[in-house]
């Protein structure tokens, strides 16, 4: 599955780590990176990572084939504006690189291109929580049987 790509291509990448942190670093001993939704009270920055829409790009009388296309959106939250975009800016940067077999998933990307970029922000108890998105579309086979 891309999930699985995508959470080990992030969690082990040095550029993401350094403004993450590791799972030793951060407080709330994590990577930094979830699945759809952050887990109450988090150790800032965090990424957020779901699945917008899928399909599947072959189709014929005998079934649907392992070529898909599938959007992702990418949350950096950070206490400020400026650390939402670095870590925006470094999983873009990351994630429109990847190209070819990847070596967890059983899947090969084909292509990746960037489809939406917008930010925002949220008020919190004592202070603001800035969020800088970058929607991704994948193109690539899923040999995951």
């Amino acid at each position: 599955m891309l999930v699985e790509t995508l959470f080990s291509v992030l969690s082990n990448d040095s550029g993401v780590q350094a403004l993450l942190g590791t799972k030793t670093s951060r407080s709330d001993s994590s990577t930094g990176i979830f699945p759809t939704q952050a887990p109450d009270a988090p150790s800032m920055p965090y990424l957020i990572l779901s699945q917008v829409s899928g399909e599947p790009l072959q189709t014929s009388m005998d079934g649907t084939g392992c070529l898909t296309s599938e959007r992702w959106r990418f949350s950096a939250c950070g206490t400020t504006y400026k650390n939402a975009k670095l870590l925006a800016k470094a999983v873009r940067g990351l994630l429109i690189s990847l190209n070819g077999p990847q070596p967890v998933g059983e899947n090969t990307i084909m292509g990746a291109w960037v489809k939406l970029e917008a930010d925002d922000s949220e008020a919190l108890g004592k202070g603001t929580m800035f969020q800088s998105h970058v929607d991704v579309e994948f193109n690539y086979q899923d040999l995951d049987s």
